[in-house]
């Protein structure tokens, strides 16, 4: 996608983040910044965001690699400010297949929920 730049590969797959997602990040600082958050917090409601857009690689990553189980190549992964896009070179034939595919980003996110104590990292999300 034009105006994209290179995170990196996972899978064989391109991990790309559009420009337009540090207007998002701009937007984030702004709103903290006018609410009279310290850089601190703002810092932190950054690293909230992008703990979000991790998520959503994972969850477009699930529908990459099930494509492959059917031998479709994904051509890459963009992050963009609504979410994320996952540019399959062609659909499933058979629907049975192309619902595996749909259904593999949900299933993805979801295996989030099953690691024990998330939360560890980010001392701010603990309650204590």
């Amino acid at each position: 996608m034009k105006g994209s730049f290179k995170l990196g590969k996972i899978a064989n797959i391109g991990i790309f983040v559009h420009w337009t997602f540090s207007l998002l990040i701009l937007f984030i600082v702004y709103i903290n910044y006018r609410s009279g958050q310290n850089a601190t917090q703002i810092v932190w409601s950054v690293v909230f965001v992008l703990s979000v857009f991790i998520t959503v690689v994972l969850h477009e990553l699930g529908h990459a690699l099930a494509a492959k189980r059917y031998h479709i190549i994904t051509k890459d992964i963009t992050l963009l400010p609504i979410g994320g896009l996952a540019r399959l070179e062609k659909i499933p034939e058979k629907p049975i297949e192309e619902l595996i595919v749909a259904v593999a980003g949900l299933l993805s996110t979801s295996l989030w929920h099953l690691l024990p104590d998330f939360s560890s990292p980010f001392p701010i999300l603990q309650n204590n």
